[in-house]
């Protein structure tokens, strides 16, 4: 039996919206994104110290085997050789294992992400409240898409 589109349409419910109020503009537009700025704030700092691990981990472990193999050619004939490179050595592994281990490029990256979601959901919320409460979007569906993508993001979100 065949089923046209007009008798589809008589058979799903109508589905009410609800409206802009001052509770849940109270909500969105002043606790919502204040706590939205602040997270953008705290992962953009969280970024920025692990941009700093990542220098001064980073670089000295990729400087100090240049250095090493220039004193070992240069200082070839000096007697206490072997312990300075053994010392570059270890220290290289050190480093290297202590960068590799915290992954401090990733967590930046990480960081990164989440400060600009954040700063995603405050310009989305921004546009909503600059539009006048008839031409928003519905309260109830506004709230449903920035709910879920908060709770995506907090799903995702590395450590503070």
């Amino acid at each position: 039996m065949s089923t046209n589109h007009e008798d589809l349409e008589s058979q799903t419910p109508l589905r009410l919206e609800e409206g802009w109020t001052d509770g849940n503009e109270g909500l969105v537009f002043d606790k919502w994104k204040t706590k939205f700025e602040e997270l953008a704030e705290a992962h953009g700092k969280k970024g920025q110290t692990h941009k700093k691990w990542h220098t001064r981990i980073g670089l000295p472990k990729l400087i100090i085997p240049f250095l090493m193999t220039g004193a070992s050619a240069i200082g070839s004939e000096w007697e206490y050789m072997y312990i300075l490179n053994a010392v570059g050595f270890a220290a290289t592994g050190i480093l290297t294992a202590y960068y590799d281990f915290y992954g401090f490029a990733q967590q930046k990256e990480k960081n990164d992400q989440h400060s600009a979601s954040y700063s995603d959901m405050i310009s989305t919320i921004d546009v909503a409240q600059a539009r006048g409460k008839d031409f928003r979007e519905p309260a109830d569906r506004f709230v449903e898409k920035i709910q879920a993508r908060y709770d995506n993001l907090t799903r995702t979100s590395p450590d503070l």
